[in-house]
């Protein structure tokens, strides 16, 4: 019982990697899970056909959430006026905190009205990167209007920086346009109180610590490392110890023995549960949910749900809850060889 999960996200895996190869109509897929569905309540007294089931249908949710994962462009999507001739307008909403570069910064805009020039106003969706100009005073939830070249994203020779952009959703970009300020306090409250908790806390660190200290700890604690140094960050990747800086299982550990001395102590070890979830979950959007605190994340619920029923944590069936990357990168050809390093993992371990 305690390796149940890896056949399910292997079988799981196999699906997303089966859709990257076959072109497999959504329809199909649904009527295909729903036969699953309906073998695995026909058969669920018998161990051997329910557990073909459950793969079968592990395969097809891998299979459909590939399919339904694609870009779909049309006349509403942002992207399907990129590298327009002439200057457009784009109208949004800032959807993350703004990330602050030396020389610029990016906006994460969900626009919702696009101008072009002797053209009616559209109304579209999707994301665009927006450049500002660096040290302004734009914050979560500001309704913008940018002005300016609605681009394509362009890779460099080091770096597919416009696959980096897709799996983020965002497909368009808008270098250095002249932005203009609508509106405040336009996305979800409690997201941008914990912005603002955020930036406090950085200006608290940046008032009792010298850098680069300050920029460390801030990276450290809050995840934000763009103000430590080229040459610290060098110093970090010489010695092989840039893992300290980004934010991982390590870090989830820490909080979650420090949030356990006094949740445990006030509300026992059952009702800490929920406190213990929902402060990991805060803790994950303060940060900025990246891909390894969200694999941390998930991982520390899952532990601390096993303790919560009284049953014994299984790292091995905790990693396969979370696979590396598995829903956007199993296509790529340079992730098969770790696909075929997961489908060897479980003989190793077993074997």
């Amino acid at each position: 019982m305690a390796t149940s999960l890896i056949p399910f996200t292997l079988a799981w895996l196999m699906g997303i990697w089966l859709a990257s190869r076959i072109a497999l109509p959504t329809v199909a897929l649904g009527f295909a899970a729903g036969v699953a569905i309906l073998g695995l309540i026909l058969w669920r007294h018998a161990r051997g056909p329910r557990w073909l089931f459950v793969l079968a249908l592990a395969a097809m949710l891998g299979a459909l959430r590939y399919n339904l994962a694609q870009p779909h462009f049309d006349q509403t999507t942002l992207a399907t006026y990129n590298d327009q001739q002439k200057p457009v307008i784009v109208e949004g909403v800032v959807t993350a905190e703004p990330d602050e570069r030396d020389t610029y910064t990016n906006l994460r805009v969900e626009a919702h009205r696009l101008l072009i020039t002797d053209q009616p106003t559209r109304t579209v969706r999707g994301l665009v990167l927006v450049q500002a100009p660096p040290f302004t005073d734009f914050r979560y939830g500001d309704r913008i209007r940018a002005e300016g070249k609605l681009e394509t994203p362009v890779n460099s020779d080091e770096f597919d920086y416009r696959e980096y952009l897709a799996r983020q959703n965002v497909y368009s970009l808008m270098s250095r346009p002249r932005v203009t300020t609508l509106a405040r306090d336009q996305g979800f409250a409690p997201f941008a109180w914990l912005y603002a908790f955020k930036s406090r806390a950085k200006n608290v660190i940046a008032q009792i610590l010298p850098e680069p200290q300050a920029s460390l700890l801030t990276g450290i604690l809050l995840g934000d490392d763009s103000g430590i140094t080229h040459s610290v960050q060098d110093a970090f990747r010489a010695t092989g110890t840039s893992h300290i800086i980004a934010i991982s299982g390590y870090n989830v550990t820490i909080l979650i023995n420090l949030m356990s001395l006094g949740a445990v102590r006030l509300l026992g070890k059952k009702r800490a549960f929920y406190i213990l979830t929902a402060g990991l979950l805060i803790y994950m959007v303060l940060v900025g949910g990246s891909a390894s605190v969200v694999r941390a994340v998930i991982m520390g619920i899952f532990l601390l749900f096993a303790m919560h029923v009284g049953r014994q944590g299984n790292t091995l069936n905790t990693l396969f809850a979370v696979p590396q990357n598995s829903l956007r990168a199993i296509d790529r050809r340079e992730s098969l060889p770790a696909f075929h390093e997961l489908l060897q993992l479980p003989l190793r371990l077993l074997g």
